[in-house]
């Protein structure tokens, strides 16, 4: 029963904070491939020619010939009825200092091509050659260094060792190469990744945005060949996700640093330089919308 003269309250108003949640959840929603192109084309038509910025940083990779190139790559899981084919037949390259987004629905192929483009899963069939150099003729120790020194890999969940602090995360792929620390290279990561003053705080100290700037600083320690990010936002919310956006496009800049991201987020795409849209393991379509 309810008291008199007061209604019963049907559907009440949401809370502020879970409205928020919502225009998050909603903002984030994978968008199709056909709609990103399409605001692309729009974009190209409205883009005014301007002149590249100059390097800015000692450690900038020189040239813009082919760095990546992918020749007929299958993968495949189980076998007979429940053979299933994760990619198929993918074929393409990618040039020096390229910033590319890979973009398609769950279940496309794009991470597990992600994987074997960084030396992580090796393929069924077909060739990946990096820097002229095919990657599977490598046995498995061979593997390891060459993640180690020509690959930067960047995922949604950060994937620090939360006992190591911001600089041991950072130089790691260094130390485990036995390698010395290049202290001027570690000084300006850390300041272009503004983790000043949290050179000694451990992951559990650190936000989601600073935590995915550490993986940043890792990947781009060993000023690797190409840096692959396997949706590098997907854990953010949008203003850390600009900010994590804006420091890989500024280390292309910078440093002359090939990208290679796999994004759901259209925002992520069109900032790229050039888009690849996978769909049931094979390239559907691939447009560059500027450079």
């Amino acid at each position: 029963m309810f008291a008199k003269g007061k209604r019963k309250r049907e559907n009440p108003a949401p809370a502020a904070s879970e409205c928020r949640k919502r225009a998050i959840f909603a903002a984030r929603r994978p968008v199709s491939a056909a709609a990103i192109f399409a605001k692309s084309r729009m974009r190209k038509s409205r883009a005014v020619p301007s002149a590249p910025a100059a390097p800015e940083s000692k450690f900038f990779r020189e040239s813009t010939m082919e760095l990546l190139r992918v020749e007929n790559l299958c993968k495949t899981y189980g076998e007979g009825e429940n053979l299933v084919k994760a990619l198929d037949g993918v074929s393409f390259s990618v040039e020096k200092r390229e910033f590319v987004a890979v973009i398609g629905p769950s279940g496309s192929g794009k991470s597990t091509l992600l994987h074997i483009l960084g030396g992580v899963d090796r393929p069924t069939s077909g060739k990946v050659f990096l820097d002229g150099a095919d990657v599977y003729s490598r046995t498995d120790e061979q593997l390891a260094v060459f993640r180690r020194r020509q690959v930067g890999l960047i995922y949604q969940f950060y994937n620090l060792i939360p006992v190591l602090t911001v600089t041991e995360n950072i130089t790691l792929p260094v130390r485990l190469d036995g390698r010395e620390v290049n202290p001027e290279r570690l000084k300006e990561l850390i300041t272009v990744l503004k983790l000043n003053g949290r050179e000694n705080h451990l992951p559990n100290q650190l936000s989601g945005g600073q935590q995915q700037r550490v993986s940043i600083g890792r990947a781009l320690m060993n000023a690797p060949a190409v840096v692959l990010a396997d949706e590098p936002t997907g854990n953010l919310d949008s203003v850390n996700s600009q900010e994590i956006v804006s420091l890989l496009k500024e280390s292309n800049r910078k440093y002359g640093q090939t990208l290679i991201v796999i994004t759901h987020d259209e925002n992520i795409a069109l900032q790229a330089g050039r888009i690849l849209a996978i769909e049931d393991g094979k390239i559907k379509r691939d447009e560059r919308l500027r450079g």
